[in-house]
């Protein structure tokens, strides 16, 4: 049994049946699999993405991976063309030729004091892996596992999280074949900066075969390029607001109306301004809309995990009304989709049992435990949170006949596009 102390609130978890896989937390993954009891992420992503086209998502947040990546894609491309290729191309040996290149990043400024590693994957990983041999893995013929930093570095490394960013975006597809025509543009922009050209040229040839050896891996190039956070962000602005959609439609809207040095920007307010300068505001207004109900359904059910042991007669009906009254029809979604079919599952809540009944059907379905359920009429929580019952009461009481005024809990990507914006414009932050 774990318990955790966040602020003034405690929170007691009882163990599930898997351990982390993971040899490093992924904390976008555990929203997804662990918090997201309702399922709502599903939701409210469906209507971000409406805006960002799939170009950015929870994970895609460093502009330096973003160039790392795209750098090490346009390095393989070119190795293709000439004909250079250490082995012939599949999808295993490119995401193994991938994982090696982000570690060379790693390895470049593992001893310097000047290296910022935040954002890379492996980095924390490296230095123990490192200690005692001193040597990286450079063999490609070993299997991927042994090249990589993290477990499963090839899903979960850069390419691995960028890699539904770059394909949106029309770079290639899921077996990395190369749009020649993107990747004249990202010629264009490495080739035509000294330091990034000099760093592909040293880069090209130690990998096409050419001096391959630890010791000649140019990690004075690399360093000088990618060993700072922002190092080479505003040079690649322009093209990064181009294929990111940052300079058209919703996208632009939004990305100019973040303030990229305010955390605590006001979401509403946001979306609302958004909505009033964009074209039409649809998608903005669909955001306004969907946001205090999807707000308000996660707080009802975290209101009931501190409910153990209350009869689910004692509970005040009149708390679902704003969950009852909303029209999830309301939205134009293609008719069988999974984002229809969730809110068709929504649409059925109209009582404390069944959403509970919902909630457990949503965690067999992930072949999870369920949080909570009814025993003999009373609600049994397998998750217990020690908080105030009547703050949470009081709230909802007070917010059930004016959604309007909820706190919003769900930022539909802004948080994604304010750190892309500051790393983007650094110079002026």
């Amino acid at each position: 049994m774990n318990i955790i102390k966040k602020g003034d609130t405690m929170t007691m978890i009882l163990p599930l049946k898997r351990a982390n896989v993971f040899t490093e937390e992924d904390t976008e993954l555990s929203k997804v699999f662990n918090a997201d009891a309702l399922g709502l992420q599903m939701i409210w992503t469906y209507f971000g993405q409406k805006i960002y086209k799939h170009k950015i998502n929870s994970t895609t947040f460093d502009v330096r991976s973003f160039n790392i990546n795209l750098f090490n894609h346009f390095l393989l491309h070119t190795l293709e063309r000439e004909g250079k290729l250490p082995y012939p191309k599949n999808r295993e040996n490119y995401e193994k030729l991938l994982v090696l290149l982000e570690n060379l990043v790693v390895w470049s400024g593992q001893d310097r004091e000047d290296f910022e590693s935040k954002g890379l994957s492996g980095a924390s990983n490296a230095k123990n892996k490192w200690a005692n041999n001193k040597k990286i893995n450079i063999d490609i013929s070993a299997k991927v596992k042994e090249l990589e930093l993290v477990k499963d570095q090839h899903i979960y490394g850069i390419n691995g999280r960028y890699k539904g960013s770059f394909m949106s975006i029309g770079f290639f597809d899921s077996e990395y074949q190369y749009d020649e025509q993107m990747m004249q543009g990202v010629e264009k922009l490495i080739l035509g900066h000294s330091d990034i050209k000099a760093l592909y040229e040293k880069t090209f040839n130690w990998l096409s075969g050419e001096n391959r050896s630890v010791e000649n891996i140019p990690t004075d190039a690399y360093m000088k390029v990618f060993g700072k956070v922002n190092a080479i962000s505003a040079y690649t602005k322009e093209f990064w607001l181009k294929h990111l959609g940052f300079d058209t439609g919703d996208a632009k809207v939004f990305y100019e109306l973040v303030d990229k040095n305010d955390k605590q920007q006001d979401l509403k307010a946001l979306f609302e301004e958004a909505a009033e300068k964009s074209e039409d505001g649809k998608n903005f207004e669909n955001i306004l809309k969907i946001e205090p109900v999807l707000a308000y359904l996660e707080g009802l059910f975290e209101y009931i995990l501190l409910l153990d042991g209350k009869e689910i007669s004692e509970i005040d009906s009149s708390l679902f009304q704003p969950i009852k009254d909303f029209n999830f029809r309301q939205f134009d979604l293609d008719e069988g989709s999974t984002v229809a079919v969730r809110l068709d599952a929504i649409l059925k809540i109209h009582d404390i049992k069944s959403l509970i009944s919902y909630h457990i059907e949503l965690m067999h379905q992930r072949d999870k435990l369920p949080w909570v359920e009814i025993k003999d009429e009373k609600i049994k929580v397998l998750m217990i949170k020690y908080n105030n019952v009547n703050v949470y009461e009081n709230y909802l009481n007070d917010k059930k006949d004016d959604l309007e005024s909820i706190d919003w809990k769900h930022d539909y990507y802004k948080g994604i596009v304010r750190q892309i914006k500051g790393s983007l414009e650094y110079e002026t932050v």
